[in-house]
């Protein structure tokens, strides 16, 4: 299946981040504020939302953070994507290969906990011309709670990380 058939059947949008989306689930349960007082979310939110995302084969989802954790699920028959996060309260880096080989180290699935700079590219090696994950956020994604990463903040990421300097240029661009 070639990718704007996919872009055309889930009637996908541009994400700011890079890429493409649908929303395909939003929960009717509010989570009030009080509840998430020291979160930083601001405001009641629901419990979670879920979007289908496509990266286009060599394409970018540029570093961002959210103030909820993400759930990256992998869709079969789509190429590999490199995932990586920057947790700063922590002081770690992961590169992580969301793929189907998971006997040779790849993984279908990946969490990225709440306030981490993460980003992904798409292998350009890859036989197909897209990757289609799922993403689901809990407590739900709101506009309010996404931070693209700045110059200022790529610059902190390099110095804190500087075998990454390639990849976080790559995707703070």
């Amino acid at each position: 299946m070639r990718k704007s058939d996919i872009v055309k059947h889930f009637d996908l949008k541009p994400h700011p981040e890079g890429g493409f989306y649908t929303e395909t689930y939003r929960d009717t349960l509010n989570i009030p504020a009080e509840a998430l007082a020291n979160t930083g979310h601001g405001g009641t939110r629901v419990a979670s939302t879920a979007i289908m995302f496509l990266l286009d084969k060599g394409a970018v989802s540029r570093l961002h953070r959210l103030k909820s954790d993400e759930i990256f699920h992998l869709y079969p028959s789509t190429s590999s994507t490199t995932l990586l996060s920057f947790d700063l309260s922590t002081n770690t880096a992961q590169k992580i290969t969301l793929g189907p080989k998971i006997l040779a180290g790849e993984t279908v699935q990946h969490l990225f906990k709440r306030n981490t700079w993460f980003g992904a590219y798409s292998n350009a090696e890859s036989d197909e011309d897209y990757t289609l994950i799922g993403c689901t956020v809990a407590p739900g994604f709101d506009f309010q709670d996404f931070e693209m990463i700045d110059g200022e903040g790529a610059e902190e990421l390099v110095g804190r990380f500087p075998e990454f300097e390639e990849e976080i240029g790559k995707l703070s661009a």
